[in-house]
């Protein structure tokens, strides 16, 4: 009964030790899939195919914050645009609450033919082009505020002088947009003429140029001769595709690929560590039992392939735990991080499930024949 004792005790111990060390790696890799979902949502381009035959031109940095009007005909007369179109924003508050703050672009009549993202019935467009005053309001946004069609929307916009000396710009909805991607629900749409007459600087600058180009292997040669249209004037450009600029938006607020890097790199060290030992240690208690294997035949080469596979499936097995966990809470946090991806690159991210499992078993595997 003693050695039987001693005997279950060690047995207890190997598997509590086992369960400890499954733990840390479903753990590691837990957190692997975590944070390369959440990178691919906020790196990869979501653009769509339209957005793909796109580009942006807006002021260069140090030089003037409007573009002129006149540069449109320029434009359009570039090799390979095929279509262009302006918007400038205005941004300002709603009902005087600093915590109601709303995004609203100016633009042209020809506006939907570069971005038909946008559904309104013709009805409403018409309704739209025939009132000065009009205005399409997002979905998000009107349900965030209660509004639907016939509402007035009054903007306190400080930046944003009239010519009457106030800053207050009312609209009138006349259609609530259902837009995909999402984040253009989160706008209102004016008429350029309307802001045009009634603000007070008399500039007819506007904010940025939209083009529809016929060819996306043609952007960057497009794009540098857009900019070389306004070389050496006080109005330079500069023109990206929209994935560039979110790749710049997401740059500024994070650099996320090397705070995952960094933080994946630490996970799998600690991975390492912790296994490595236990592993070793487990080895060690079981030399008794090798040695009996050895006598009745085994190969020092055959009990090093048993150890290897041995580590390489409780990894894998871990692996497998910690990915699946990976991929229903990632679903979550992508949920939650819905809107804030929306609003850097247009549309939340997917959830990338069959390469990071491939990435995360192999690496699972390769750490443990490391081990």
């Amino acid at each position: 009964m003693k050695y039987m004792h001693l005997v279950w005790t060690a047995l207890l111990r190997r598997k509590i030790r086992t369960g400890l060390t499954l733990l840390a790696i479903s753990a590691a890799l837990l957190l692997f899939g975590l944070l390369g979902s959440v990178s691919n949502a906020l790196t990869q381009s979501a653009d769509s195919v339209a957005d793909a035959h796109r580009l942006i031109t807006f002021a260069h940095p140090g030089g003037s914050s409007e573009l002129p009007i006149s540069l449109e005909g320029q434009i359009r007369r570039v090799p390979g645009v095929i279509a262009v179109t302006f918007k400038h924003s205005l941004f300002g508050i709603y009902q005087g609450n600093p915590d109601n703050q709303v995004g609203a672009f100016a633009i042209p009549k020809n506006y939907f033919t570069v971005f038909p993202e946008y559904h309104c019935s013709s009805q409403e467009l018409r309704t739209f082009d025939d009132m000065q005053t009009g205005a399409i309001v997002g979905e998000r946004l009107a349900a965030r505020f209660h509004l639907k069609v016939g509402d007035a929307i009054p903007i306190e916009a400080p930046g944003y002088k009239k010519r009457d000396g106030t800053d207050i710009w009312t609209f009138n909805v006349t259609c609530i947009d259902h837009a995909q991607p999402k984040n253009y629900e989160n706008v209102i749409l004016f008429h350029w003429g309307y802001f045009n007459l009634s603000r007070a600087e008399r500039t007819r600058g506007v904010g940025n140029y939209i083009e529809t180009i016929s060819n996306p292997l043609n952007a960057a040669e497009i794009a540098t001769s857009i900019d070389s249209l306004s070389v050496n004037s006080d109005h330079q450009t500069k023109t990206q595709s929209p994935s560039a600029l979110a790749a710049a938006a997401v740059s500024q607020t994070v650099n996320l690929s090397l705070l995952t890097q960094a933080l994946m790199g630490a996970a799998v060290f600690m991975l390492l560590m912790v296994t490595a030992n236990a592993t070793s240690q487990s080895v060690r208690e079981r030399i008794s039992e090798f040695a009996i294997l050895k006598t009745i035949g085994f190969s020092g080469m055959s009990l090093v392939a048993i150890i290897v596979a041995e580590t390489a499936l409780l990894f894998l097995v871990g692996g497998v735990i910690g990915l699946t966990l990976s991929w229903i809470l990632g679903i979550e946090i992508l949920k939650l991080l819905q809107d804030f991806v929306e609003s850097l690159i247009g549309s939340a991210g997917r959830m990338e499930t069959v390469g990071l499992w491939i990435r995360g078993l192999g690496l699972a595997v390769l750490i443990g024949v490391c081990v």
